[in-house]
């Protein structure tokens, strides 16, 4: 594939903070899914394509094969309103709440859930259905408004935690997700 991943999930008539959304649900998706996921290190930063070394070379793979300046990328990683910096620190994030969930193992059960269209959800589970996670991708971009049905989970609960900013959410409740974003709410015996 001649062009990154970030490039490839890129919206032209979008703004950068909405292609970064856009971008960073996508590997939300990825971690949510069984196995166990591996990031090229481009993704880590959400490089765009390396034109110039395309040109340099005459070689087209070159675009997706740009080599680091290390003081370029820690100032890059500094600038908290980066690109680089705000992909790298939400899929730190997102990777750090993954490890720590018991239904991401890569073994684990996964299903995937109808909640609207525009919502890719994913029930993962662990086997003895104590530990449950529901990861909903908004793939649209409208803040889309749901609630969560009872039969979209394994057992009867009466709420769930959002799982990076611990907040309880009753299952009577309305939730929104934002244009591209995500959430994941899990729950534990």
């Amino acid at each position: 594939m001649n062009i990154t991943l970030f490039d490839i999930l890129a919206e032209p008539e979008l703004d950068e903070a909405a292609n970064i959304r856009r971008f960073i649900t996508a590997q939300a998706i990825l971690l949510a899914m069984p196995g166990i996921p591996a990031l090229y290190y481009h993704t880590l930063f959400g490089s765009s394509g390396d034109r110039p070394a395309v040109e340099k070379t005459g070689q087209k793979r070159a675009v997706n094969r740009r080599k680091f300046n290390l003081p370029e990328l820690e100032n890059e990683l500094a600038d908290p309103h980066s690109r680089t910096a705000r992909i790298f620190s939400e899929l730190k994030n997102i990777i750090a709440v993954r490890k720590n969930q018991p239904a991401f193992n890569p073994y684990c059960p996964a299903k995937i859930i109808s909640l609207t269209e525009q919502l890719f959800t994913i029930l993962r589970t662990t086997p003895d259905q104590k530990t449950a996670i529901l990861a909903i991708h908004n793939l649209s971009a409208q803040t889309i408004r749901f609630r969560i049905p009872v039969r979209a989970l394994p057992v009867n609960c009466g709420s769930l935690k959002n799982l990076f900013t611990g907040e309880k959410i009753s299952l009577s409740e309305t939730i929104g997700i934002a244009a591209y974003g995500f959430t994941w709410l899990g729950y534990s015996d």
